[in-house]
C-alpha cells in the first residue's frame, strides 16, 4: 500500500516537471522570436505593399493631386488650371509617386518620433520633385516649374520652401492618414478589384506612351520639325499646339533646338 502511494506522488512529481519543463520551452520560444519577424508579419498583414495596393494609391494620389492643384491655382490665380501629366484623365502623376513613397516610408516610420518622420519625408519628397525635373528636361526639353525666385533652391528644381511642405504633408500623412489608408487597401483585394488594377494598368501604360509621343511632337512643331509618319501626322490632329496648351499651361520649352544650356540657368 505505501509502496503505491509512494509510486504515485513519483508519478505526479515527474508530470509536474514535465509540465514546467514544457511551459518554460515554450515561454523561451516566445521570447526569442525576433523584432524583425513580429513586424514584418505586423507589416504583411496591416500595412500591404503589394504591386495592387501600390497600383491604387499611385492613382488615387494622382488624382487627388490633380483635385489639390486645381484648387490650388483658383485660390492664388482665380481660376482653373488642368495639370494633369496625361493627355486622357485627371492625373498629376507626381502627387501619385510622391504618395506611394511616403506610404512605403510609413511602414518603416510608423512609431518613430516626428522629427525623423518630418526629415526624411522632406528629404524623400525633395528628391522625387528634383529628378522629376530632370527627367522632363531631359526626355521632353520643357519644366513646368520654376523655383529660382524661392530663398535657397537648388536651380529652380526644388526649394527649402517646397521640402518644408513636402515635410509637413509626410507628418500629416503618417499620423492622421496612414492607418486609415491601410484599411482601406486592404479592402481593394477581391477578384473584381484585381481585375480592373489590371485593365487600368494597362490603360495607364498606354496612356503614358500616348502622352509621350505628344510631347515629344509639341516640341518638334515649336523648333519647326514636320511630321515624318501617319501616326506623327495623327498626333499633330488630335493634339495640336492650341490643345497642348490647354493641357500643360506652366510648361515651357526651349525657344531654339540648337539651344543646350539648362532651363533653369
Amino acid at each position: 500500500m505505501k509502496r503505491n502511494i509512494f509510486t504515485r506522488k513519483n508519478a505526479q512529481s515527474q508530470n509536474q516537471d514535465a509540465a514546467v519543463i514544457n511551459y518554460t520551452g515554450y515561454k523561451n520560444s516566445i521570447d526569442t522570436m525576433t523584432p524583425l519577424t513580429a513586424t514584418q508579419k505586423l507589416t504583411e498583414e496591416n500595412f500591404p505593399r503589394s504591386y495592387q495596393a501600390l497600383f491604387w494609391l499611385f492613382l488615387i494620389g494622382s488624382v487627388l493631386g490633380f483635385i489639390l492643384e486645381g484648387f490650388w491655382c483658383i485660390a492664388h490665380k482665380g481660376h482653373w488650371e488642368n495639370h494633369s501629366a496625361t493627355v486622357w484623365g485627371p492625373f498629376c502623376i507626381i502627387y501619385g509617386l510622391g504618395a506611394v513613397v511616403i506610404y512605403v516610408l510609413s511602414t518603416y516610420l510608423k512609431d518613430k518620433n516626428i522629427f525623423v518622420q518630418f526629415a526624411l519625408c522632406a528629404a524623400s519628397g525633395t528628391l522625387i520633385e528634383y529628378f522629376a525635373s530632370v527627367f522632363q528636361e531631359i526626355c521632353f526639353g520643357s519644366y513646368s516649374w520654376n523655383y529660382s525666385a524661392y530663398v535657397l533652391n537648388l536651380g529652380g528644381r526644388v526649394s527649402l520652401k517646397m521640402m518644408v511642405i513636402w515635410g509637413l504633408l509626410g507628418v500629416v500623412f503618417m499620423r492622421i492618414l496612414f492607418r486609415h489608408l491601410a484599411s482601406f487597401l486592404k479592402v481593394l483585394n477581391g477578384r473584381g478589384w484585381k481585375t480592373a488594377c489590371i485593365f487600368l494598368s494597362v490603360y495607364m501604360s498606354f496612356n503614358l506612351i500616348v502622352t509621350s509621343a505628344a510631347l515629344l511632337r509639341w516640341e518638334d512643331r515649336i523648333h519647326g520639325v514636320e511630321p515624318t509618319s501617319a501616326a506623327a501626322e495623327w498626333i499633330d490632329r488630335t493634339w495640336n499646339d492650341e490643345r497642348m496648351e490647354l493641357l500643360y499651361p506652366n510648361m515651357t520649352f526651349y525657344q531654339t533646338a540648337a539651344s543646350t544650356d539648362s532651363l533653369y540657368e
